[in-house]
């Protein structure tokens, strides 16, 4: 006799005849509530659903504003956190200034004489002062003496402005803040900070001050999202206007008028405040927090459009509304069906109640659905869990092709007729997915076995269906999650690999900078400071290389490209980068390889980032003994070993030292010895050469890292290296040819261009800076430039470029060198430059040494034609 067996059923086995014929039969439910109790309780539960909604409504407006509320006030607090800081700033600054400028130095016959340095100074406070326009110098008559930046300062005089007046008739040592000025010589919109400058008597002899770049903090206004009637803005506590984004141009130092919302509020002492309301000119309800300054007389209004914070409760109080009208009439509807039943009740109760207690009592004895169709497909019978899962009720299921509530996508794994043969000889199982009612899915495993009545036809089906929709759900969001996160990781990856050229570019500033500061009278708690930096510098720009090889590995951007290379070379080349390390950390440094020629085809760059890490991370970990360096023959391929005498590797460590950031024994925090990048960066540049890179240690005695280059055939076609050698220039530098010259700097970053002009006015060498080529192009007096030093990477023409374009404008040969971050492109523009090519960060040593070539050559010519 065929039985049903699933799993879930606590081991209970059913004959199929038995619950075939209690399908059969008219089952009713044996309990049914009172008909006339129904309507009541409908009515108590829709008025209690509908204040409930009410409360949540309520609840959600006041989120929605208290949310508004401290989004302007935090916005609000940090723009007046920064502005009062950025005034402290600048007044210490012009009072520092106030006490370094004496006297003397304001007379109109010494002026020529101290102008370069009081400049000087002035620039230097400039420096990283995006915010600022200048700062300047002014005597009594309100005739600028000295400034930072450059100005035509023939007709430049302040007599007239107010705050001048004010500090000339006002002996009070007090700060004086101008309204909203057009900056004369700079043409942008000012907010000047002046203290004055009086002698020992209290005589006026001029003022210091400093002008604030009001465009600086519309820019950064400009790109809040405040929404379309969002406002922003810094205002006088006499209500006039300094800043507004939106713009108002013609509001500029007005004030709002007396009886405006703003103004009433801010009559009380309070420093914080928000309030709500809609006012001229445009009459937009917002919300708007205040924040006033303590000891500025200024304050920042933060405002957002009220429609647009509450746009959401408005459609969640539409939803509601809506959502009631459908459950009112629901509600009638049900009262009308429930008024037929109550007729209909008494008559089919005393047959119910039998029927219906014995086949409620086997099925729900089943936790999984139950359903019965007949060999058409129709459904017959389906339990409370079975409608369960289909969302649907039982009548509803009852009477209908079960195509209607099954997925289209999944009917095809529905029971057939040409199916009835396998289905008789074993249970058919298949995954389906119900379509409930609103459109949700309901994922189910169903089990199904053919009915056989006793002459052996097929009646019908029964299924058994077990709910895996939170498993299904689940599994989908651990994929997303999934998906996400290595989304994110190759996102990082990508932006670091691309963001190489704008990182090297601060780090070529401060060693340009260093190397001016170097070439000063400094003290030698200066020096100390110096190198100091110099060594911060270095640490600097090896995490961050060591950051962007790992990145560029992540991405793939790193090809191998063998060529020939000796072996000596390669020993060389770390003899002569690792010996001076060595002797300070008074440690030997030893080297051995074959003595016989031995040629390689391997890609040298990646193979020397290989062993310098390798010889890198050996140093660091010895701190008595000495590092070996030696290259032998083994079963026919080249290994290269380093053996040190440092603290070893703990066996437990295994490979985990080969890990991102993993550090052995307890220095997993000591960031002295890096990020823990280099072993890791080892391992896939050895992946990527095919090479095995492997290490023994011993705890306390040192250790020896092994890497074994791969057997490469050296093709006869290679056996003379076809690539072009990087341009570059013998170290020398010749200070006396460069006095006098005159050199054209296009380098599109600020810093870096000032770098390289305080450091060759050391030479006495004239620079022209430019920040794109287009503009230098345009200057006439570009074509007479004795050298030029270009950046590749520029805005719209590229360096190559320019310096092509001068070339066929002038008849002489352009002396030039390039620079460039793209490490991994630096031999292939090499190799089709006619200029030497320089690998950011680049020393200056390196600059200088490359413009007493280009001056030694001009000489040479020139001695040629006489």
């Amino acid at each position: 006799m065929p039985v049903l067996r699933r799993s879930g059923w606590s081991g209970r086995t059913m004959p199929i005849w038995l619950v075939w014929r209690r399908m059969t039969e008219r089952q009713h439910p044996n309990q049914v509530v009172p008909l006339m109790l129904a309507p009541w309780l409908l009515v108590v539960a829709v008025m209690s659903m509908l204040l409930l909604l009410g409360g949540q409504l309520w609840l959600s407006y006041r989120d929605q504003v208290n949310t508004a509320e401290i989004s302007a006030y935090n916005l609000a607090a940090l723009f007046e956190a920064r502005f009062e800081a950025r005034l402290r700033q600048i007044d210490a600054e012009l009072i520092a200034l106030r006490r370094d400028i004496s006297a003397d130095v304001l007379r109109p016959d010494v002026v020529l004489r101290h102008r370069s340095g009081v400049n000087a100074s002035l620039e230097r406070r400039m420096i990283n002062r995006d915010d600022m326009v200048g700062y300047r110098v002014v005597d009594a008559r309100g005739n600028l003496l000295y400034f930072s930046g450059g100005l035509d300062i023939s007709r430049m005089n302040v007599a007239d402005r107010s705050y001048f007046r004010q500090l000339r008739d006002d002996p009070n040592d007090r700060l004086v803040i101008s309204e909203v000025l057009a900056g004369r010589g700079v043409r942008k919109d000012v907010l000047v900070l002046a203290r004055g400058l009086r002698d020992d008597k209290g005589n006026f002899l001029g003022l210091v001050y400093g002008s604030i770049d009001l465009s600086f903090y519309r820019r950064q206004f400009s790109a809040l999202e405040l929404g379309r009637y969002g406002l922003i803005a810094l205002r006088r506590d006499d209500h006039s206007l300094v800043i507004r984004a939106p713009d108002l141009p013609g509001d500029v130092n007005t004030a709002l008028p007396s009886d405006h919302p703003v103004v009433r509020r801010m009559a009380l002492p309070e420093r914080l405040t928000s309030l709500h309301y809609e006012a001229a000119p445009d009459y937009v309800p917002r919300i708007m927090s205040i924040v006033r300054m303590r000891d500025f007389p200024f304050y920042f209004a933060v405002g957002l459009g009220k429609n647009e914070v509450l746009e959401v409760w408005y459609q969640q109080v539409v939803g509601v509304v809506v959502s009631a009208a459908m459950v009112f009439a629901l509600l009638g509807v049900l009262l009308m069906r429930l008024r037929r039943a109550q007729a209909h009740q008494q008559q089919v109760l005393s047959e119910l109640a039998v029927s219906e207690s014995q086949f409620r009592e086997l099925t729900q004895l089943v936790p999984v659905g139950i359903a019965r169709f007949d060999d058409a497909g129709n459904c017959t019978y389906v339990n409370d869990r079975c409608a369960a899962i289909a969302g649907r009720n039982r009548e509803e299921m009852t009477g209908s092709d079960w195509t209607g509530f099954v997925h289209r996508e999944d009917r095809s794994g529905l029971p057939r007729r040409s199916m009835v043969g396998r289905i008789l000889q074993r249970p058919y199982a298949c995954e389906l997915r119900f379509v409930q009612p609103g459109g949700s899915l309901a994922y189910v495993q169903v089990e199904i076995r053919a009915g056989v009545a006793s002459d052996g036809s097929v009646q019908g089906y029964l299924a058994a269906l077990t709910d895996i929709t939170q498993r299904k759900r689940t599994e989908a969001e651990l994929l997303e999650a999934k998906q996400r996160a290595e989304r994110a990781d190759l996102g990082k990856t990508r932006f670091l690999a691309a963001a190489s050229h704008d990182l090297r570019q601060p780090i070529q500033a401060i060693n340009l900078f260093l190397d001016a500061l170097r070439r000063t009278e400094l003290s030698a708690e200066q020096k100390a400071i110096a190198d100091f930096l110099s060594r911060s510098g270095h640490a600097l720009s090896e995490l961050l290389y060591s950051l962007l090889d790992l990145s560029k590995l992540d991405s793939g951007q790193i090809k191998p490209q063998p060529r020939c290379v000796e072996l000596e070379e390669i020993f060389r080349a770390i003899d002569a980068e690792f010996s001076t390390l060595a002797r300070q950390k008074n440690l030997r440094f030893k080297l051995f390889f074959p003595f016989a020629p031995t040629m390689l085809f391997i890609d040298t760059g990646l193979l020397m980032s290989i062993v310098r890490n390798l010889i890198d991370n050996a140093l660091k970990y010895t701190e008595r003994g000495g590092v070996l360096v030696g290259a032998r023959k083994r079963r026919g391929r080249m290994v290269i070993q380093v053996w040190d005498t440092g603290l070893g590797i703990d066996p437990r460590d295994g490979d985990r030292i080969f890990e991102e950031s993993y550090q052995v024994s307890d220095s997993v925090l000591d960031r002295s010895k890096g990020l823990g990048l280099g072993l890791t960066i080892a391992r896939r540049m050895a992946q990527l050469l095919e090479c095995e890179l492997s290490y023994r240690s011993r705890p306390g005695q040192g250790s020896v890292f092994e890497v074994m280059l791969p057997a490469n055939e050296i093709p006869v076609a290679v056996a003379i290296p076809a690539i072009k050698p990087v341009a570059s220039v013998p170290r020398g530098v010749d200070e006396s040819l460069l006095a006098g010259w005159t050199v054209v700097v296009v380098e599109d970053d600020t810093m870096v261009a000032k770098a390289i002009e305080l450091s060759l006015d050391e030479f006495g060498v004239r620079t022209q800076l430019y920040d794109c080529a287009e503009r230098a192009l345009g200057a006439q007096a570009v074509l007479a430039a004795d050298f030029y030093l270009s950046d590749l990477n520029l805005p719209g023409m590229d360096g190559m470029a320019f310096l092509t374009a001068v070339q066929e404008r002038r008849t002489t040969p352009v002396q030039a060198v390039l620079m460039t971050g793209e490490a991994l492109r630096r031999e292939t523009i090499a190799a089709t430059s006619p200029w030497p090519v320089l690998l950011k960060p680049v020393e200056m040593v390196d600059l200088l040494t490359a413009m007493s070539v280009a001056a030694r050559n001009k000489k040479d010519r020139q001695a040629a034609l006489e």
